[in-house]
This record gives structure tokens, C-alpha cells and sequence, in this order.
């Protein structure tokens, strides 16, 4: 699988920006869970796309024959509603924008954090994409998992030419995390003990 990574400023500026950094604009929608983090909303109408909510991102029916689709938002588990999508459910929204040439953002940072007691699935497992990640991006944070929001502690996956290019627009912005703060969340990331007590 030809996946890249990239460090964030926490979650959130990647959210944010993400719709722009995908150069969406106007005449471009992006499909995101009616219930959802408001940040995905906001991002997109930074960048001058259109939000389309739809109750059930996992209905490609109900978004993928929309004209100017090119952005979907996915989250499992989901902020605010806990819910946990399957890996029948994530591979079908991956299938469903592929067919439509849209990007995948699956924003993950409660992976680890299942409320239902079913592990998420990630959208890179091959599973779920088939071991191809082009047009996908998987947004991860250590906040929730690790507790340590205030480090703004996060990355993204995924589609390698999609990453590179969100390097270059990053470094223009002054966006990178410092040294320390890489090697703390590596440390992070290797504690999976403290992060099954953190959901407990």
C-alpha cells in the first residue's frame, strides 16, 4: 500500500483546513454525517464548497449521485454520537466515492475510544479499502486516547500524492510540530496499556 504520513497541529487544523488544502471550492460539495463535529462544516464553507449533511454517510445512495460531490467525511466512532461504523459499512463509502473520483476523510481520533466495545475500523485497513489508499485520508489525534491534547498531538494518513501536497501547503503556513512533540507522540502511539485503561 502506497501510503504517507504527516504530523498536525492536533485534529483540528487539519479539519479545518482540509477542504482547502483539497483545493475544493465553489461549485464543490462535501458530504459530511448530519450529527457531527462542527469543524467539518465550517472548513468547508472557509473554502467556498457546499456541505451536503446526510443522515447516514454509509447510504452512498443518498450523496454519491449528487452532482459536485468530491469530498466525503466520515468519523467512527462518532463525535457526538458514539456510533461505530463497520468495516462492511466503511469499505462501501470508500467504494461509493471511488466511483465518483471524491476523497475519503475519515477523521478517527476516538479510534481507540470505542463507547459500544466493538473496535473501529480504520480506513486504511486493507479490508476496507483493498489495499489501495489512493483518494483516502485518515485524520488520527493522541488527545482523547493519551490525554495529552494540550502537546496538539496528531497526524494524517493516507493517498501518498494527497500527503505531499499537504506537506508543501503546510510548510508555507509555518505548520509544523516541533521535534519534541513527534517524538513524544511516537512514545504515545507505542502505549497501547495506558490507552485500554484510558477507554476503561
Amino acid at each position: 500500500m502506497d501510503a504517507g504520513a504527516l504530523p498536525t497541529v492536533g485534529s483540528k487544523e487539519a479539519v479545518a483546513r482540509m477542504a482547502s488544502r483539497l483545493g475544493l471550492g465553489e461549485g464543490d460539495v462535501v458530504v459530511q454525517p448530519q450529527v457531527s463535529y462542527p469543524t467539518y462544516e465550517i472548513g468547508t464553507q472557509l473554502a467556498g464548497a457546499t456541505v451536503m449533511k446526510v443522515a447516514d454517510v454509509a447510504d452512498g445512495d443518498a450523496w454519491s449521485h449528487q452532482p459536485g460531490v468530491r469530498m466525503v467525511w466520515v468519523n467512527s466512532p462518532s463525535n457526538p454520537t458514539g456510533e461505530t461504523l463497520s468495516i462492511a459499512q466503511m469499505s462501501g463509502i470508500v467504494r461509493a466515492a471511488r466511483s465518483i473520483g471524491a476523497v475519503v476523510v475519515s477523521d478517527e481520533c476516538y479510534a481507540m475510544m470505542s463507547w459500544s466495545g466493538s473496535p473501529s475500523c480504520c480506513v486504511l485497513d486493507p479490508a476496507v479499502c483493498g489495499g489501495d489508499c489512493s483518494n483516502l485520508v485518515m485524520l488520527y489525534s493522541l488527545s482523547k486516547q493519551s490525554s495529552i491534547a494540550g502537546y496538539r498531538a496528531a497526524f494524517m494518513a493516507g493517498d501518498r500524492a494527497i500527503m505531499e501536497r499537504m506537506s508543501v501547503y503546510r510548510r508555507q503556513m509555518g505548520l509544523i510540530v516541533p521535534g519534541p512533540i513527534q517524538h513524544a507522540m511516537v512514545e504515545a502511539l507505542r502505549d497501547v496499556q495506558d490507552v485500554e485503561a484510558q477507554a476503561d
